[in-house]
């Protein structure tokens, strides 16, 4: 896929992780390293 692509993909899949847990008063790191790799 292209980079531009995996960017709106991993956004919006932020996004929806921030909402459920609650992520936005998290480290984003640990966010981004809890994302399901495929």
């Amino acid at each position: 896929m292209t980079c531009k692509f995996w960017l709106g993909w991993h956004i919006l899949w932020h996004i929806q992780v921030s909402v459920q847990n609650d992520c936005v008063s998290q480290d984003w790191y640990t966010c981004y390293n809890a994302m399901p790799l495929y």
